[in-house]
C-alpha cells in the first residue's frame, strides 16, 4: 500500500492505460492457435530443462541456456521486427562473455567440469 500514493497519474495518460480495462478478444483462430502453440512448446522446453537439471550435471546443461539467448533474438524480429539495442547487446555479450570465461578457466584447471554421477539417479 506504500507504492500506490507514490504514483502520480494525470488524466492525460487514461488513454494510455485503455489496453488495462478493454475487453480481451481474440480477433480469429490463427492467434489462439499461435498462442496455444507458444504455450505448449515454452512449457515443454521448461520441462525438459529441468529435468536436463535433475538427472544431469548443472555445470555441464548451464551452457545450453545461453542458446536461449538466439531464440530470444530470432523470435523478438520475426514476430515484433524489433532488432536489440546496444544495451541489450552488451548484456547478452556479458551474460556470455562470463560462462565462457568459466568454461575456459576450468579447461585451463585440467579439472572437468562434469560430475562422475548424476545429482539424482
Amino acid at each position: 500500500w506504500l507504492i500506490i500514493p507514490l504514483i502520480e497519474f494525470e488524466p492525460s495518460q487514461a488513454k494510455n492505460l485503455e489496453y488495462l480495462i478493454r475487453d480481451w478478444t481474440i480477433y480469429n483462430s490463427s492467434v489462439l492457435l499461435m498462442l496455444l502453440g507458444v504455450a505448449v512448446i515454452g512449457s515443454a522446453g521448461m520441462l525438459l530443462l529441468t529435468s536436463a537439471y535433475r538427472v544431469g550435471s548443472p555445470p555441464v546443461i548451464a551452457p545450453f541456456e545461453y542458446i536461449m539467448l538466439i531464440f530470444a533474438i530470432g523470435n523478438g524480429f520475426l514476430f515484433f521486427r524489433e532488432i536489440p539495442d546496444i544495451y541489450s547487446i552488451l548484456g547478452m555479450l556479458l551474460i556470455t562473455s562470463s560462462g565462457l570465461f568459466i568454461f575456459i578457466r576450468e579447461g585451463a584447471k585440467k579439472e572437468s567440469i562434469a560430475l562422475k554421477t548424476s545429482l539424482r539417479s
